[in-house]
């Protein structure tokens, strides 16, 4: 759980699956035409759960999410909405390109796998001058929202790359809520190079360039 998850100000929890929320969203949306998302579908089945059917009893539920958000997850969870179409289909060269590089790089020899994390598990928790300096890539807002490693500190991947970071600006394409699209970000100029890009963004999140024997994972 997050920092933004505070139990003391519930009464009550109930699970909820991934399924049952998105037949649920899927039902919001043909039933009642509110583009909720799975996360509302979520709290309208754990509301039925947790209210009595009662005459008197009223419930009040804030949506929170839309469903423009959830294109891909929908498709996959709602099946019968989205069927796969008929005939050949194409595999995306760009994805093909990406799994390559994940494959070679899955047991290369700068990275860890999961019987690895485990023994670094303790060495993490205890402290000491064997703790890697762990650099958490992700997005500052799914860093901050998300689970995240003990001890990470968060330098997004486009700061290390010398990328324009913080949130994509989007525009407006039909008069719609959630349809929008990334605005084209404009050319960059005298480009830092890679190592010049790198040691700023970690004077920027640490104050210090680390020495060159300090161990680094990237998460």
């Amino acid at each position: 759980m997050t920092d933004h998850y505070k139990p003391d100000g519930y009464d009550e929890l109930v699970e909820v699956t991934n399924q049952e929320a998105f037949d649920m969203c899927k039902r919001l949306n043909q039933e009642e035409s509110l583009i909720a998302g799975p996360s509302s579908g979520m709290q309208v089945v754990g509301a039925l759960r947790l209210m009595a059917d009662e005459p008197g009893n009223i419930g009040v539920i804030i949506f929170c999410d839309d469903i423009f958000k959830y294109t891909t997850s929908v498709t996959k969870h709602c099946p019968d909405v989205f069927p796969k179409p008929n005939g050949p289909q194409f595999a995306n060269a760009e994805l093909n390109a990406l799994a390559s590089v994940l494959e070679a790089a899955k047991d290369g020899a700068d990275s860890l796998n999961l019987d690895a994390l485990q023994e670094l598990k303790p060495v993490i928790e205890d402290g000491g001058a064997n703790v890697p300096l762990i650099i958490d890539v992700r997005p500052q807002d799914q860093f901050s929202s998300k689970l995240r490693a003990l001890k990470a500190v968060n330098i997004t991947m486009a700061t290390l790359l010398g990328q324009e970071d913080g949130e994509s600006e989007v525009v407006q394409v039909f008069d719609l809520p959630g349809a929008v699209q990334k605005k084209k970000a404009p050319e960059v100029k005298n480009a830092k190079r890679p190592l010049e890009s790198v040691n700023d963004a970690f004077k920027a999140a640490l104050g210090t360039v680390p020495a060159l024997d300090t161990n680094i994972l990237l998460v």
